[in-house]
């Protein structure tokens, strides 16, 4: 069938568009966002003699991690209409277990 696949990512038409719609990979998303504000943050540290090129690190892995969690954002928002992302969090406390779910 032309535009549809037997693997885990399908196309949907809608108004003559082929919109690409898949589950989001949340933990490595997560994972990415969380190491672009890491680097920024250490780059700018270890280059805290030029003042300039600390704003400049910093500033771009702020945006790289933004762009990561915009495509988060997105995907979440504009996938498939009955399913919903289940993401559970670390334990915190040891009575209790958290999740974050989010409905499509």
């Amino acid at each position: 069938m032309a535009g549809y696949h037997s693997y885990d990512r399908t196309y949907r038409r809608n108004s003559g568009l082929r919109i690409f719609t898949a589950q989001p990979e949340v933990d490595s998303d997560l994972i990415l966002i969380a190491a672009c504000y890491g680097a920024g943050t250490l780059a700018s540290l270890l280059a805290w003699r030029s003042g300039r090129l600390a704003i400049v690190v910093g500033h771009g892995a702020a945006l790289a991690g933004s762009v990561v969690g915009l495509h988060l954002a997105l995907a979440v928002l504009l996938g498939d209409a009955g399913t919903a992302l289940h993401q559970p969090l670390p334990p915190l406390f040891p009575f209790a277990r958290m999740s974050l779910r989010v409905d499509g």
